[in-house]
C-alpha cells in the first residue's frame, strides 16, 4: 500500500482504478456469494488456482526473482511494473430467473404471510366483531412489518434509504396488509369462500411485481427510470384493488365495541401470551359468537338467511368437503369450512339503504 502510494505521487499510478467489466459483472453479483479466482497469468505463464494453498503458490511461481527471509522463501522481485497480470475470475450473477424467485417467493410470499398469519390469529375472536376494525389490524400488520424492515434498511444504508422508502416501500407493505383485511372480512363478513392461498394470490402478486422490476439484472438494459415508473404503477394497481374490494364491505354496519365490551358480550383484549388460545387461534374456522347466535335460531331462519349464498357455492363446496374426506387435517387450514356469516341483510333504518347488519 505504501508502495503505491508513492508511485502514485511520483509516476502518476492510480491507486483507485478499477476493471470497468468487473464493476458491471460485480453489480448483478447474488447476495452473500464471492467472486471466485479461477487463474493467474503473467506472460506465457499460467497457473491454476484452485484454493488459498494454490494462490499462494502462484504468487512465488509468478515471482522473477525469490529471497529467503527468516527462513520462509518470499518473493524478491515482480519485474516491470508495466508488465500485465491477467486474471480470470467466477463470479455467480443474477439472472431474470433468480430475479423472479427472490421477488416472488422469498420476498414477497414470505413477508406477505407473515402478515396474513398474524391477522388470522385474530380472525374469529369474539371481540373481532366490527368490519372496519378487521381491516384496521391488517393495515396495522403491514405497517408494523414496514416499520421493522425500514429499520433494518436504514441502518444498512443510511437516511437517505428511509426516506426513499417512505414514499413507496411503506405504502406497498400498508397495502397489502390492507388487501389480506379485507378478504379476511368478506369471509367473516359476507361469507365469501377466501381460503388461505386466495387471501395471499393478490398481495403476493401486487409486491412480488413491484420487487421483480426493481431485482431485474443489470443485463437486461432496463433504465433505472423505467423500473422505477413500473414499481410505482404496481402500487396504485394494488391501492386500485383494495379500494374497489373494499366497497362492498362499506355496506356493513358498525358495532359499537365498547358498548359490547362494557356488557360482557365480547371478551377483554389482552397479550397473546396471556390468551389460552395463543396458538391454536390459528386453527380456529367459526366465530364463537356466530355459532352460538345460529345455534339459538330456527332452522326456518337459518335457512332463509343462508338460502341464496349456499344454493350459489353448493357446488364448489360439494366438491371441497369430497377433496378433503381423504387429507381433512392436512388441508383443513387451506379449505377450510365456510364460517357463519357475523352479518345479515338488512334496510338501514335512517336511510332504507341496503346494508348488512350484525347478528350480534
Amino acid at each position: 500500500y505504501d508502495e503505491y502510494e508513492e508511485d502514485e505521487e511520483d509516476e502518476g499510478w492510480d491507486m483507485h482504478a478499477f476493471c470497468p467489466a468487473m464493476d458491471a459483472a460485480l453489480e448483478d453479483v447474488v447476495d452473500e456469494s464471492h467472486p471466485r479466482l479461477v487463474s493467474i497469468q503473467r506472460g506465457s505463464s499460467v497457473l491454476a488456482i484452485e484454493g488459498r494453498d494454490s494462490l499462494a503458490a502462484a504468487y512465488m511461481s509468478l515471482c522473477e526473482s525469490r529471497a529467503v527471509i527468516d527462513g520462509e522463501p518470499r518473493c524478491g522481485s515482480w519485474g516491470s511494473r508495466s508488465e500485465d497480470v491477467r486474471i480470470r475470475v467466477a463470479i455467480r450473477q443474477k439472472t431474470v430467473a433468480h430475479a423472479a424467485f427472490e421477488a416472488y417467493f422469498r420476498a414477497a410470499f414470505l413477508e406477505e404471510l407473515l402478515k396474513y398469519l398474524a391477522v388470522r390469529r385474530v380472525l374469529f375472536k369474539d371481540r373481532v366483531v366490527d368490519c372496519g376494525g378487521l381491516i384496521v389490524y391488517g393495515l396495522a400488520a403491514g405497517a408494523g412489518f414496514a416499520t421493522a424492515e425500514n429499520i433494518q434498511y436504514t441502518l444498512r444504508g443510511g437516511l437517505m434509504v428511509a426516506l426513499t422508502r417512505m414514499y413507496v416501500s411503506i405504502p406497498l407493505h400498508c397495502c397489502t396488509g390492507l388487501i389480506i383485511g379485507i378478504h379476511l372480512g368478506y369471509r367473516k363478513f359476507i361469507g365469501s369462500p377466501f381460503y388461505c392461498l386466495l387471501t395471499l394470490l393478490i398481495p403476493v402478486l401486487i409486491h412480488g411485481t413491484y420487487d421483480f422490476v426493481l431485482m431485474l439484472p443489470t443485463a437486461t438494459n432496463l433504465p433505472e427510470d423505467l423500473r422505477a415508473a413500473l414499481a410505482v404503477v404496481a402500487l396504485l394497481i394494488g391501492l386500485l384493488y383494495s379500494r374497489c374490494t373494499w366497497l362492498p364491505l362499506d355496506k356493513v354496519c358498525v358495532v359499537n365495541v365498547r358498548k359490547m365490551e362494557r356488557e360482557g358480550l365480547i371478551s377483554t383484549p389482552r397479550c397473546c401470551c396471556l390468551e389460552c388460545d395463543c396458538f391454536s387461534a390459528w386453527l380456529t374456522h367459526q366465530d364463537p359468537l356466530a355459532e352460538e347466535r345460529y345455534k339459538s335460531m330456527s332452522d326456518t331462519e337459518t335457512f332463509s338467511l343462508n338460502r341464496k349464498e349456499t344454493l350459489l357455492s353448493s357446488t364448489f363446496v360439494s366438491l371441497c368437503h369430497k377433496a378433503r374426506r381423504g387429507f381433512r387435517k392436512v388441508f383443513y387450514a387451506i379449505l377450510p369450512p365456510r364460517p357463519h356469516c357475523q352479518t345479515v341483510k338488512a334496510r338501514c333504518p335512517g336511510c332504507s339503504a341496503k346494508v348488512r347488519a350484525s347478528l350480534m
